[in-house]
């Protein structure tokens, strides 16, 4: 058996950050690890975590549609992505490069 609950997403902008990451290491602590994904409603983005080391996402949907029986307030599952900043150095000019990096 396996548990899966969204939290609060990681924005350290938001005016709760303590909070969200106190409430995400409780979720650690409990054994539940990020997914990778982010479930968004009409009101917010929130991060899925899960207990099952083999998280399917299209699964999970399908649960939540059996939630909204109309189709009408299903909520998006989202790939996470990840901006990485780097600055290389090049003949004394500083460059700045930006990647995305997609974690499948």
């Amino acid at each position: 058996m396996s548990f899966t609950v969204e939290g609060p997403d990681m924005d350290e902008n938001a005016d709760n950050a303590d909070e969200r990451r106190r409430r995400f290491a409780f979720y650690e602590r409990n054994g539940f690890y990020d997914t990778g994904y982010l479930l968004r409603d009409t009101q917010m983005t929130y991060t899925v975590l899960s207990t099952a080391k083999d998280f399917k996402p299209d699964v999970y949907y399908e649960t939540l549609k059996g939630l909204h029986p109309s189709g009408v307030g299903v909520p998006e599952i989202l790939k996470k992505i990840v901006l990485v900043k780097e600055t290389h150095q090049t003949n004394g000019c500083g460059l700045l490069s930006i990647g995305v990096c997609v974690f499948l």
